[in-house]
């Protein structure tokens, strides 16, 4: 499985991921992150007393893939259905700590545009008031009450542009491009055939070196006389 690694972008500022690769890697290869799996999975996690656990937790591993935010994620089991089990659960639990990064961030983004995009729409309708009665008292400028008028309509726009700027660069930091959570990039490839030999053809191959060694032997013991 390739898995890419979550991103947060803050407004006005680079992605940043929410783990760096290396040490994504590093914590999915720790025991106790690999205890974790077999736990979500419903297996002993006494690995030593059960065969199952045993060969999952010894075969989960995290390489460095070749981008800065991805690694590959793969296990080895007797069982095909099994494997590609232990994959998605291990999954599971080495993006259950981002999203406890990432969602806090998001969401505090969130509530901030929402909160923006409520002002602005306040503040614009305060505009509109504020030119109405502009342009409903015939405003010449020259006394007191349109200079008042005038000078609310500057800070109104004012905070008008301030606001859509806001707005725009929190809705550009929150697209899906710039800020993402970890994610599965490619799905578990799960081989047909074991990429180990059977137990059958293991005996097999024993049988036959056995008594290519016991002819050996026997060569050896037994030498032609010229």
């Amino acid at each position: 499985m390739t898995v890419q690694i979550g991103q947060v972008t803050m407004p006005e500022q680079a992605g940043q991921l929410i783990e760096s690769q290396l040490s994504a890697t590093d914590r999915y290869n720790l025991a106790s992150s690999r205890l974790l799996v077999l736990q979500e999975m419903g297996l002993p996690t006494d690995v030593n007393n059960d065969r199952e656990a045993k060969v999952i937790f010894d075969s989960l591993r995290a390489t460095p893939a070749k981008g800065l935010d991805l690694i590959e994620l793969e296990v080895s089991d007797y069982s095909r259905d099994r494997a590609q089990a232990a994959l998605m659960a291990s999954f599971k639990v080495f993006s259950a700590e981002h999203q406890k990064r990432f969602e806090p961030t998001v969401n505090d983004m969130k509530r901030a545009l929402d909160l923006a995009s409520a002002k602005l729409a306040s503040v614009e309708a305060d505009s509109d008031r504020t030119y109405k009665s502009i342009q409903s008292g015939n405003a010449t400028g020259n006394n007191s009450h349109d200079i008042l008028l005038t000078n609310t309509a500057t800070l109104i726009n004012e905070q008008i542009v301030a606001l859509n700027k806001q707005t725009t660069e929190l809705q550009g930091a929150l697209s899906p491009l710039r800020t993402y959570p970890t994610r599965m990039l490619v799905a578990p490839y799960v081989p047909e055939r074991p990429s180990t030999p059977s137990a059958k053809l293991l005996i097999a191959v024993g049988a036959a070196l056995g008594m290519l060694v016991g002819a050996a032997i026997a060569a050896l013991r037994n030498p032609r006389r010229v």
